[in-house]
């Protein structure tokens, strides 16, 4: 494994908006010799492991809710009722960035690479299956969840994939969808719906 020393995920506390869209600031991708941080955890394959059967329980409510056009079922897995007036607030401008993030590529902002909404890339897989990456794999704080098709890309092509800087900020955000929590007393939460205004190392600014 990479030397990690020194290195973790770091979470601003409070989301703001900025021009009517949530700036959250979650930098949880920080690289370690050009991958991603997280991927040096690594998939539990026991089904019994709690981590990941907790993870997997989300990922399927998630999918099921994005394949509904429904973000409600989606709300409990915000940090708390902060999180969760500024997710309402956002959601209920139905033609507004986040909606359109999650729902409706039609009028996705024409401005970075994605160009496909979250229902778009969930409701086109002909195989959907789920990657869930821990970190650190011996006590994990941190959990992603990787929505792809088995039947464009394999599991061990998705992780060689994701360690390139050109695959993640190009050809991933309109092929796979991707989600980041935390772990907490109170099981796997998280800031922002599935990565929604997360800034990573392919945001504009970085």
């Amino acid at each position: 494994m990479a030397e990690t020393r020194g290195l973790s995920p770091v979470f601003i506390t409070k989301p703001r908006l900025r021009g009517g869209t949530i700036s959250l600031l979650f930098l949880g991708v920080f690289l370690v010799g050009g991958a991603p941080l997280e991927l040096q955890g690594q998939q539990a394959t026991a089904t019994a492991d709690p981590a990941i059967q907790e993870l997997r329980q989300i990922g399927a409510v998630s999918r099921a809710a994005i394949l509904h056009r429904d973000a409600n079922p989606l709300r409990p897995f915000l940090l708390n009722d902060n999180f969760r007036e500024v997710i309402d607030s956002l959601l209920a401008d139905k033609k507004g960035d986040f909606n359109c993030y999650l729902f409706d590529s039609s009028c996705l902002s024409p401005r970075g690479t994605i160009r496909r909404s979250v229902f778009e890339i969930l409701s086109t897989m002909r195989t959907p299956a789920m990657l869930v990456i821990l970190f650190p794999p011996e006590a994990p704080l941190y959990g992603t969840l990787y929505f792809y098709d088995r039947s464009r890309i394999s599991e061990n092509a998705l992780r060689r994939g994701l360690q390139s800087r050109r695959f993640r900020c190009e050809q991933a955000p309109n092929q796979i969808a991707v989600w980041e929590f935390e772990a907490g007393i109170s099981g796997w939460r998280t800031r922002t719906i599935f990565n929604y205004a997360v800034d990573t190392t392919c945001s504009p600014l970085n």
